[in-house]
């Protein structure tokens, strides 16, 4: 978790296998959520990398989410990604903007060890982007 005026890179492990807080939480104004879904899932109300195609046929299921939000309390938010994602909470945590950053591009999740970088799971993902 950072702060206004931190200069230190949060721990994104520590911040992942750590304590996390109730999908009810009302104690922080920020958290960061990973939802595991087990298989790829198509959701609604993501994000997309910037070489993804926009449009009604552009979705393509992911097996994880990773979100920030400021709602309370944040499972609010969680249930904007479908019915069901409730149900697929693996954490929540506090955190701002720049720590989802982090979780997304090199967290593990906290459920099953996958990759959170689900824009790895993109069919127009360019090949020199593959690592």
């Amino acid at each position: 978790m950072t702060a206004a005026g931190a200069t230190a890179e949060p721990n994104i492990a520590a911040l992942l296998t750590g304590p996390g807080c109730d999908p009810a939480c009302d104690l922080h104004t920020e958290h960061v959520y990973v939802l595991c879904y087990g298989e790829p899932t198509l959701i609604t109300d993501r994000d997309w990398a910037a070489y993804d195609p926009r449009g009604e046929d552009a979705n393509y299921p992911i097996s994880h989410y990773v979100g920030w939000t400021r709602r309370r309390p944040p499972v609010a938010r969680v249930r904007q990604h479908g019915a069901r994602s409730g149900h697929f909470i693996a954490k929540i945590v506090p955190g701002d903007r720049h720590d989802e950053v982090l979780v997304k591009a090199t967290g593990r999740c906290p459920r099953c060890s996958g990759s959170l970088d689900y824009h790895a799971e993109s069919p127009h993902r360019p090949a020199s982007a593959h690592g």
